[in-house]
């Protein structure tokens, strides 16, 4: 969008404590229109997903987009915190989990602020790279509160769990060392997962 810019500023000012801002998009499909829906999710308190959903989602996959993001580039500089270019896919996962395992906050905005052109003609192995690098990626975020054994496969770890049988795993290897807080594990598991005790 022309005014993206400005309203991204305009929004990291409203939102000081924020180390990034994700905004909302159209994806344009193979005939190059626009389909006239609203964003694809509701609300949370004036967010697309506020800092703690954008966390825990962060753990099953990327919910974020690189090209309508915004950043604190001296919380950037602060943690060291680049983009990884070994990687030829999911860089963008890797990214936002550097930001997240530095305990920096993350919304997404309910705002539309880009249209993106969703590719279907990626080769396999492209499809291949992105597993590995989304496994590394996994393995990173779940250290500090299980270790995978060597060779085990994160992203496939990950599929094995439903969901509320991983955080409930987390809750009981808790560490105020790892990137989570308590109450976003807590806050889950009473919202979602109404038969498992937090």
């Amino acid at each position: 969008m022309a005014d993206m810019l400005e309203r991204q500023v305009r929004y990291m000012r409203k939102h000081p404590e924020l180390a990034a801002v994700n905004g909302d998009y159209y994806s344009l499909d193979s005939f190059d229109t626009v389909p006239p829906v609203a964003p694809r999710t509701v609300v949370f308190n004036n967010f697309k997903m506020t800092p703690a959903q954008v966390r825990v989602n962060h753990l099953f996959t990327s919910t974020l987009s690189q090209s309508g993001a915004c950043y604190k580039k001296d919380f950037l500089d602060k943690n060291a915190v680049y983009y990884n270019e070994t990687f030829a896919s999911a860089e963008d996962y890797d990214f936002f989990r550097q930001i997240l395992m530095h305990r920096g906050l993350i919304a997404w905005a309910n705002e539309v602020w880009t249209i993106n052109r969703v590719h279907f003609s990626h080769d396999k192995a492209y499809y291949q790279n992105m597993h590995r690098n989304s496994s590394h990626v996994k393995r990173q975020l779940y250290a500090p509160y299980w270790q995978l054994s060597d060779g085990e496969d994160a992203y496939r770890h990950m599929l094995q769990w439903e969901r509320c049988a991983m955080m409930q795993k987390i809750l009981e290897n808790w560490t105020d060392n790892g990137w989570l807080f308590k109450s976003d594990i807590s806050d889950y598991l009473t919202e979602f997962c109404p038969d498992q005790t937090a």
